[in-house]
């Protein structure tokens, strides 16, 4: 069954054609088609002199700049060209070429267009409109390429003419009192930010009317509370700044909008908030986006507020109601023994604000505050897949929205990272030995990830594998209270449990795991007995505490390979 799954070679994505086989594409003797394909506008000349004048394109069909287009279109308009339609098709050809990211050759056809095009020769407002165009898909092909450029040299030997570019035309945009940047202020937003631009967003964006609206606002504060904190090294002002700023101007964003009540006045709306996410991949600002949002979760968590909805009932169906409730109070018993609250790394930014004072009028959007999660989520996969902390955030984001498998797999991740070290613990780099270590390992719980990784598993219908990963614990009589919930629905599931009974290295964790299989309802004698016939000698109750001890050392290790193998496929070897 596993092979039938596994992805045909005939089903690989196919390459994306190089510009050869595009060019051969858009060669045709059909007008039309060479208007839709070719972005050469010596092609396009001699197309448009093939149609008829009354060709025309619906304006829905079109993308065009929201920087540029429609005052060139007005102006042509204005001027009565009759090459109306002409410089409405050149110009949504500019914005293909736009998305699709080749600065390039979008140079060459703007400036080809200019000479074309007398309006824009002769106009020197729209000649600014085109520069600030270039600026604005300069910026948005950075934020797009940062973090995994597709040509990391270029793009380094890009970055400071960009900031260069950026400079002059701002100084230009305000000399000439236009308010061009409000338009792509969230491009020019995710590049300060991105590249931490802070004392240029302080110095010439703060206080500047022609360059204000919610993005730009969001990184004035942002680049204040960074500047204090890593700039100035003033700790206690840059906690102030995120306590009584940050919070009071992104909490009433996560409001729900209620009937017959005023809403509180945010800075930026909720779909401008996921916009400008999407944008974000420098670490310290998703960092704090995502303690800030996380706070707002726990506290939805603790407070019940709304009831997560659940399924544990989907892994574990008999036809017995009875065993239906046992099992429905099993793993509600479970949840609440490890909770569902998501790991916070810097609490200690929020910890002195009182949450409840702030919603005891209004209450928090659960959906939106999910909506937003899900994709801080998806960019902590992007820009720091071996971040510790956003290991254990996005590990136990998936578990409290129930998506097991996908907890299991990053609790697993987390547990590899630390056994081994492989894993960032600042911004510069990798953990640097027993130091970066220890002072991670103080702040993540060890002990809830092995919890809440034995509750993943016993979702995903693994209960042997859910009752002997509780071994791990520093302190296993916790987890020896849970083995009855944890292996009830044995007889119900394809786990193959002896196949794991030699990993079983603690002499309590398999007593008690002989006594369930023995008792009612479970009643499997040969699990007991196989449990019985393993070979004690280690793990002899009567041998010293230190050979107990190695003998436990090597059987966890031991698990860990093989989850490794089961779950990534991967051998990753003693250490």
């Amino acid at each position: 069954m596993r092979t039938l799954t596994l992805p045909s070679s005939n089903d690989r994505i196919p390459a994306i054609p190089s510009d050869i086989q595009i060019q051969e594409l858009s060669k045709s003797e059909n007008a039309l088609w060479n208007i839709f394909t070719s972005f050469d506008i010596n092609i396009l000349r001699s197309s448009f002199l093939q149609l008829d004048s009354t060709f025309r394109i619906e304006n829905k069909r079109m993308v065009f700049s929201p920087v540029s287009a429609d005052p060139i279109l007005n102006a042509v308009n204005a001027s009565g060209d009759r090459f109306f339609v002409r410089s409405q098709i050149m110009l949504w050809k500019l914005e293909q070429l736009a998305l699709l990211g080749n600065m390039k050759k979008w140079t060459e056809f703007v400036n080809k267009f200019s000479e074309d095009c007398k309006v824009i020769e002769e106009n020197k407002d729209l000649q600014m409109l085109l520069l600030c165009d270039s600026m604005r898909i300069g910026l948005a092909n950075w934020n797009s390429d940062f973090c995994r450029p597709a040509f990391p040299q270029e793009f380094v030997k890009n970055a400071p003419e960009l900031k260069q570019q950026l400079n002059g035309v701002l100084t230009r945009a305000i000399q000439d009192n236009k308010s061009t940047f409000q338009i792509f202020s969230k491009e020019l937003t995710c590049y300060l930010l991105n590249n931490r631009e802070w004392s240029f967003a302080v110095q010439r964006i703060k206080n500047q009317p022609l360059l204000t609206t919610p993005f730009t606002n969001i990184a004035v504060i942002f680049s204040f509370f960074f500047t204090k904190l890593y700039i100035e090294k003033k700790k206690d002002e840059a906690f102030k700044t995120a306590r009584e700023v940050i919070w009071k101007v992104l909490t009433p964003t996560f409001d729900k909008l209620k009937f017959g009540q005023d809403p509180r006045q945010c800075m930026i709306g909720k779909e401008p908030l996921l916009n400008l996410i999407e944008g974000l991949k420098d670490l310290e600002v998703l960092n704090i986006l995502i303690g800030f949002v996380s706070f707002l979760y726990n506290f939805v968590i603790t407070t019940d507020l709304k009831p997560l909805k659940s399924n544990i009932n989907a892994f574990a169906e008999t036809d017995s109601t009875d065993n239906v409730s046992s099992t429905e109070d099993s793993s509600n018993l479970l949840l609440r023994a490890v909770g569902r609250t998501i790991y916070l790394d810097n609490a200690e930014l929020w910890q002195s604000i009182s949450i409840l004072d702030t919603y005891k009028s209004y209450e928090i959007d659960v959906d939106y505050l999910e909506k937003v999660l899900n994709l801080l989520s998806e960019q902590a996969s992007l820009v720091g897949p071996v971040y510790l902390p956003w290991l254990c955030f996005r590990a136990d984001f998936a578990f409290a929205r129930e998506r097991y498998e996908e907890a299991a797999l990053l609790y697993l991740e987390t547990i590899i990272a630390l056994d081994r070290g492989l894993f960032q613990t600042s911004l510069d780099g990798t953990s640097a030995g027993i130091t970066a270590k220890q002072q991670i390992c103080k702040k993540v719980d060890i002990d809830l990830i092995y919890s809440r990784l034995a509750v993943s598993f016993y979702f995903l219908r693994m209960p042997t594998l859910a009752a002997i990963i509780g071994q791990m614990h520093t302190d296993i009589k916790p987890h020896l209270n849970l083995i009855e919930h944890l292996l009830k629905n044995t007889a119900l599931t394809v786990d193959s449990g002896p196949a794991y009974f030699p990993l079983a290295g603690d002499v309590h964790l398999r007593t008690k795991m002989a006594a369930v299989y023995k008792q009612p309802p479970l009643e499997l004698s040969l699990y007991t007995q196989s449990l019985q016939c393993q070979a004690n000698k280690a793990m002899n109750i009567n041998n010293s505490k230190e050979v107990l001890d190695r003998e436990r050392l090597r059987r966890n290790e031991r698990i860990i390979e093989i989850l490794a193998k089961q779950f990534f496929e991967i051998n990753i070897g003693r250490k």
